[in-house]
């Protein structure tokens, strides 16, 4: 699997300046960035956003646990019907979001 790492080292920049191109996070100049998108077609790179979970211990996401019974509150994970509006996560970032699910509390379970 093709890393930053070697997108750099095929470009001759810095991990870290790739890693900026992808996730819009600071400046790449135009001349730098066409040469790093090329490489990323070149060695047929694909952005993980599991594996950045997984090596920064950290997902941006709030878990919310609804208590049973209730009508269905939510269709589709991160959305919330209230008052006939349809209101999602405050962030538009593909990594943030809102999880949540009914359940029954641990209290409950047996």
């Amino acid at each position: 699997m093709t890393t930053i790492y070697d997108i750099a080292k095929l470009v001759g920049c810095a991990p870290s300046t790739v890693s900026k191109y992808i996730t819009k996070h600071g400046y790449v100049s135009q001349a730098l960035g066409e040469k790093i998108a090329a490489a990323m077609r070149d060695l047929d790179y694909h952005y993980n956003g599991i594996a950045r979970i997984l090596s920064t211990n950290s997902s941006n996401r709030i878990g919310v646990m609804v208590p049973l019974p209730r009508p269905p509150l939510l269709s589709e994970p991160g959305e919330c019907h209230h008052h006939g509006r349809n209101h999602r996560s405050g962030s538009h970032h593909p990594a943030h979001g809102l999880l949540a699910r009914q359940g029954t509390p641990l209290s409950r379970r047996t």
